[in-house]
């Protein structure tokens, strides 16, 4: 029996919300649930900007949050990068739809992690990336989560 003293701490956010993302998008293997990471290891934009692999692609940054071994609120920031605008702005918006249908449970190698509230601070909206083939959509959400 688990106790307070011998709890490991929380796992950490992305990987819960990159694992929400796999499941609720229906990614199964590696090639498809690289297309959602925390960060643009193996270059995943060049797919977008050549047409070669991925059409798209999500990344999750945690830009501050607090936890403890029970439970935590933490701010992300989800971006969405496409080939084009209505792709990014459609997989943006699904993605804001899916997230604020909380509460959510999510299974992750640590345990499981209960998403009991999501609420959207900056709503969905273009940033410029410096690429003209790179559409870029930036969403930023506070998440709360327990065990």
């Amino acid at each position: 029996m688990s106790t307070a003293h011998n709890l490991p701490a929380l796992p950490a956010i992305e990987p819960v919300v990159g694992q929400l993302l796999w499941d609720r998008l229906n990614l199964q293997t590696p090639a498809e649930r690289d297309r959602v990471d925390r960060d643009l290891t193996g270059t995943p934009l060049v797919g977008i900007t050549t047409g070669e692999s991925l059409p798209w692609f999500v990344r999750i940054i945690k830009v501050s949050g607090t936890s403890d071994r029970f439970g935590g609120d933490f701010v992300l920031d989800i971006e969405t990068f496409a080939e084009h605008y209505l792709l990014a702005d459609s997989l943006a918006s699904g993605i804001d739809a899916l997230l604020l249908g909380y509460p959510h449970t999510v299974e992750v190698d640590a345990g499981r992690v209960v998403i009991d509230a999501v609420s959207q601070n900056v709503a969905p909206h273009e940033i410029p990336w410096g690429d003209e083939v790179v559409t870029r959509i930036l969403a930023t959400y506070v998440f709360t989560v327990r065990r």
